[in-house]
């Protein structure tokens, strides 16, 4: 794979104009109205959604109301096989794509459609890891899937909070303190095993845009606060200039250092290391099953919880 890394040309803080539209995605909602604006223009959006009973794929979009279904952060594999047919005959059709994904299928789709340069446009998200979706399956009640969900959602309103929904109601929930799953992830406990050797965890880019969290922003500096969302905008092609053009009025853009994006976010730095947590996991997951082998493998993580 012919891999054009990129050094970014903008680095940007920005956040949705809209305050209701901007809660409700993960971190500023920038993605939400590129896509919506996208299919405005007659362009179709592919994205990762939870699928029913229970799975993670990509996913095509050509109309507003299905983007809910690839709205905010997917903290697991979303598999994008079943799309790259759809992505084909999309471009073959002259109409205009965009892939939203990680580095690493981002690269897959640029490769393969190299010739489609005009056409498609992708937005790679900062990533810290994607575990298996078996796993964050085998952290959820067995009697809940087997009685139906409809979704499932890692933030709310910003905050890190897992979700499982029915009939448009939460009908399980933890917080951050009291989830494994979530403890884990942050810690790279889960992680496919490509992932600790991810070779694209670094400044340089692949995509057109990079959007993540802005982690270590100067917030004296935007005017606002990370909690109601920040989105790091990494532009990268001077085709993302012409994405966020047709975005300017919805948006609020600070240009900040490009050091400040790097010191903050470790995806653009070296990907999550391996450590003796994932080996324990990994021993134990098959024996013990999910609950005990996350415990094993984050013994003074549970207890400090405990204690708190």
């Amino acid at each position: 794979m012919n891999i054009n890394y990129k050094k970014p040309i903008g680095v940007y803080a920005a956040w949705r104009l809209n305050e209701d539209e901007r809660a409700k995605s993960s971190s500023g909602g920038i993605a939400s109205v590129i896509s919506e604006k996208w299919i405005e223009k007659g362009g179709v959006v592919y994205g990762a959604s939870f699928v029913k009973p229970f799975g993670f794929q990509h996913i095509r979009c050509s109309k507003k109301e299905q983007l809910d279904r690839i709205r905010g952060s997917k903290y697991v594999f979303s598999s994008f096989s079943k799309v790259i047919r759809l992505i084909e005959e999309d471009l073959k059709d002259d109409t205009n794509v965009l892939f939203v994904g990680t580095p690493c299928q981002v690269a897959a789709v640029v490769s393969r459609f190299s010739k489609y340069k005009e056409q498609l446009v992708c937005i790679d998200l900062l990533c810290h890891g994607t575990p298996n979706e078996k796993i964050l399956k085998d952290s959820i009640d067995e009697d809940m899937i087997v009685n139906g969900i409809d979704n499932v959602v890692f933030r709310n309103q910003g905050k890190y909070e897992f979700s499982v929904i029915k009939d448009n109601q939460v009908v399980y929930k933890r917080q951050l303190k009291n989830d494994l799953y979530m403890k884990g992830f942050f810690k790279g406990v889960f992680n496919r095993d490509c992932c600790y050797n991810c070779a694209f965890a670094k400044a340089d880019r692949i995509s057109d845009l990079t959007l993540g969290d802005f982690w270590g922003v100067n917030l004296s500096a935007i005017g606002t606060t990370i909690g109601k969302g920040v989105s790091l905008l990494l532009v990268n092609t001077s085709k993302g200039y012409d994405v966020l053009n047709l975005i300017r009025n919805d948006i609020v853009m600070k240009e900040r250092p490009y050091e400040e994006a790097i010191s903050g976010n470790m995806p653009l730095n070296e990907p999550v290391k391996k450590t003796w947590r994932y080996s324990v996991f990994k021993s134990l997951y098959p024996k013990l099953g999910f609950k005990w082998a996350a415990v094993l493998a984050m013994p003074d993580i549970v207890l400090k919880n405990l204690l708190k």
